[in-house]
């Protein structure tokens, strides 16, 4: 609708409508001339509205009306909207079919069928509803291979599905921060102990940071050169504390939360010499992600959908079953008594995530391509 103008390609217009934005999902812009991206949006945190400020995205708050008549008036030649939300999707999806518009859908969903079980009868209609939408859809653009699989079960077709890699993880460590790892050690009074490094927005039962804690509490018992830091926020925080404090867990150390937007993010990560995180029925894990790019061994799960894009089993990490302590113990033990098997699992978490890169486009790299592609 909006590719050619007197016979000259010009730049797609892009609408992507998004439920939520947070600090893995923020926008980023594009090289100048290749697209304009213009994103509706409902709920944001306050640093994330600043961040697409100082970025230059163009955004608006999600009011159903208003992002309808944008559609109509926009001549927009791709419009991407997620799943997950009912209304946003079926009058999007609709109204696009209706103007002939290409329409895409993103998401992160795989493992739904374990999901399902615990899902109430209105969400179970509702996921069932927007079932019979799955292949009337342009194109999909998803998270990962896992992803990928579980879409083409349900029948869309492979051809339709563009897995994409989160340009944000890779970003967080190529801004300037202004602490050091030194300076994190330092404050957490743990210069010369091995760390280990869980970072995430919530410290939630779904993240299995109990069994983080109860798996570090033994490896104490024989390796007291080590610290557990856990950064994030969220309801289990003050029990897992408590935890800690039944046990004389002197060595967990919690953070809070720190913001994509903060550079300082980047400093844990630096610091850390292990990262572990063992969620369950975790459809992404972008922190995984980070810690990869960062050049760290991992502890994962068969649960985390990133692990099987970004976690080598043996070579820059350690996937292990999400209810077994032990083997979560086993690998902690292995790494904290190797610093030759830590830094040879980091170097490995490095060429994975270069290998990720050379392989996959980025999220904002895949729209414009799929946009050209369907206008082709």
């Amino acid at each position: 609708m909006g590719m050619k103008d007197a016979g000259k390609a010009i730049k797609p217009r892009i609408l992507v409508v998004k439920h939520s934005l947070n600090r893995y999902t923020l926008p980023l812009p594009v090289e100048p001339g290749k697209a304009h991206i213009k994103y509706f949006v409902g709920y944001m945190e306050p640093l994330t509205e600043e961040a697409l400020w100082k970025n230059g995205v163009d955004f608006e708050r999600i009011g159903l009306l208003k992002m309808w008549k944008e559609i109509i008036q926009g001549k927009y030649d791709l419009v991407m909207t997620g799943i997950d939300y009912f209304p946003e999707f079926k009058g999007t999806f609709i109204l696009c079919k209706l103007l002939g518009i290409p329409v895409a859908f993103l998401s992160d969903r795989w493992k739904w069928k374990e999901r399902k079980r615990r899902l109430g009868l209105k969400s179970r209609l509702l996921t069932q509803c927007t079932n019979l939408f799955l292949d009337q859809a342009d194109a999909y653009l998803v998270t990962g291979r896992k992803q990928a699989e579980y879409f083409a079960s349900l029948g869309v077709r492979p051809e339709k599905i563009r897995v994409f890699y989160p340009r944000q993880c890779i970003q967080l460590h190529e801004a300037a921060g202004t602490r050091t790892a030194s300076d994190v050690r330092k404050q957490l009074q743990v210069e010369e102990k091995t760390m280990f490094l869980y970072t995430g927005r919530v410290l939630a039962e779904r993240k299995n940071l109990s069994m983080v804690i109860e798996a570090f509490s033994e490896l104490r018992k024989d390796r007291s050169e080590t610290c557990l830091v856990l950064v994030g926020y969220g309801r289990d925080r003050k029990k897992l504390m408590a935890h800690c404090l039944k046990r004389g867990l002197t060595e967990v150390h919690f953070v809070d939360f720190i913001e994509y937007t903060d550079s300082n993010l980047k400093a844990y990560y630096e610091a850390a010499d292990v990262f572990v995180f063992v969620g369950k029925s975790e459809p992404n894990g972008f922190s995984l992600i980070e810690a990869c790019a960062a050049g760290l061994p991992l502890i994962t799960t068969e649960d985390v959908g990133a692990a099987y894009d970004y976690a080598v089993n043996g070579v820059n990490s350690f996937v292990i079953k999400p209810d077994d302590p032990r083997e979560l113990l086993a690998a902690m033990q292995k790494l904290a008594a190797s610093k030759e098997l830590r830094e040879g699992m980091g170097r490995a978490s490095k060429e994975v995530m270069k290998s990720v890169q050379a392989r996959l486009p980025s999220f904002e790299e895949a729209l414009v391509e799929l946009a050209g592609g369907l206008h082709a």
